[in-house]
């Protein structure tokens, strides 16, 4: 089962993730650690087209599990995806909005440290949010606000 974490930077979805994998078998692939992994500190570009690269390796990671391990869960993260295209790329059998309200989520960012994605912060906020696409398809709201375990057990009972 494909699983996507979708929302603006700084709403929960890395913390979210590694929550629901710690609740139940999942295996999280976040396009910030393997852009880290892949490209090193001074290869990071955070560019389009890296974006996409790293996004193809996440899709043919997944592919490659499912193959070995149908009954997998796979959560994506570490992308916003804030247009359709990016959220129908991935083919996900559940989509996982995380929302929280806007000075949470730049108090988080202000906040952040040790996030493998060093573009973070308040101006990359304002950027996707202005170019956010609401999600259509089916989802789970998630509002991060709350307590992580009600956040966690809400997903979990998505997710079956």
């Amino acid at each position: 089962m494909r699983v996507l974490l979708a929302g603006l930077p700084g709403t929960g979805k890395s913390t979210l993730a590694a929550a629901l994998a710690a609740r139940q078998p999942a295996l999280v692939l976040s396009k910030d650690t393997v852009r880290a992994a892949v490209f090193g500190p001074q290869w990071v570009e955070y560019s389009s087209e890296q974006d996409e690269f790293v996004m193809g390796l996440l899709l043919e990671t997944a592919r490659w599990w499912e193959a070995r391990k149908p009954d997998a869960v796979i959560i994506f993260d570490g992308r916003t995806f804030a247009h359709r295209w990016q959220r129908d790329a991935v083919q996900a059998d559940r989509v996982i909005w995380c929302v929280c309200p806007p000075e949470l989520a730049r108090q988080r960012l202000e906040a952040a440290t040790g996030h493998p994605a060093a573009d973070r912060g308040v101006a990359l906020y304002e950027r996707v949010e202005a170019r956010f696409e609401p999600l259509t398809e089916p989802h789970l709201l998630v509002d991060t606000s709350r307590p992580l375990a009600e956040c966690v057990e809400a997903m979990v009972a998505y997710l079956r």
